[in-house]
């Protein structure tokens, strides 16, 4: 039995128990229409138990769709009550 000290800002926790190290295989691979995982190679590990993350690609946002999400994102209605700080008059002008 193996044993873990966790420290955290203001605790320490000690836990006992079993502890597995795990290993990770980077594989290409894809998804069929039926949902099946298929890999592009066959793997060297045989007859284990394997736990499995799959990591993709997201498709391309309509631009229009996203500025819109965006828009009515509840997270920036604090940008709707921001006062006016700045006037026309304020700053010297920028001719290039």
């Amino acid at each position: 039995m193996k044993w873990l000290k966790y420290v955290t800002n203001s605790q320490t926790f000690i836990i006992f128990g079993k502890m597995n190290t795990m290993n990770a295989i980077e594989i290409a691979g894809e998804i069929d229409k039926s949902g099946n995982l298929l890999l592009k190679k066959p793997l060297s590990i045989k007859n284990k138990q394997v736990k499995v993350i799959i990591l993709f690609e997201e498709e391309d946002v309509d631009d229009k769709l996203w500025l819109k999400s965006l828009t009515h994102n509840p997270s920036f209605n604090f940008l709707k009550e921001e006062p006016e700080i700045y006037s026309k008059t304020d700053g010297k002008p920028f001719n290039d």
